[in-house]
């Protein structure tokens, strides 16, 4: 997991986002079809626990590294960038948007010295912040705005 923001070059970050969005992308499918042979609290499990190791890097490693956080940020913005209810809804119940402000609230532009790609992390909270009130309206998930 940490490969996408603690690694060596950005091809090695770009590609373990990559494969990273496709197994993510690929599980959160498997639960919009109807598949009787599916363990739907198996799949479930494994988003969950992807999703928690990736969002525990975001105190610790994401803001050591500032300039290796494109790929990182990439992830979060192709979940939810085609608007899929059951994705937006499921990041909005992991807390990520707070996670994204705070995260951005520790940057300190007086120590860096390069300017960390937060259009995907701005793009995100976006897309999240408008999803809201549909989130709401279909789970009753309180609203984090």
């Amino acid at each position: 997991m940490d490969l996408l923001v603690t690694g060596k070059t950005i091809e090695v970050r770009d590609l373990a986002e990559k494969v990273l969005s496709k197994v993510v992308l690929t599980l959160f499918d498997k639960l919009d079809r109807e598949e009787a042979m599916l363990d739907r609290g198996q799949v479930e499990e494994v988003i969950e626990r992807l999703t928690k190791e990736l969002l525990a890097l975001m105190p610790l490693e994401v803001s050591k590294y500032w300039h290796k956080v494109g790929p990182y940020l990439n992830f979060f913005n192709k979940m939810v960038q085609d608007g899929n209810i059951r994705r937006v809804s499921y990041f909005v119940r992991s807390g990520l948007v707070t996670r994204l402000v705070e995260l951005i609230s520790r940057f300190n532009s007086q120590v860096e010295y390069s300017v960390p790609p937060f259009d995907k992390l701005v793009e995100t909270v976006s897309i999240l912040a408008r999803c809201q009130p549909l989130v709401i309206y279909l789970y009753g998930i309180p609203d984090q705005f």
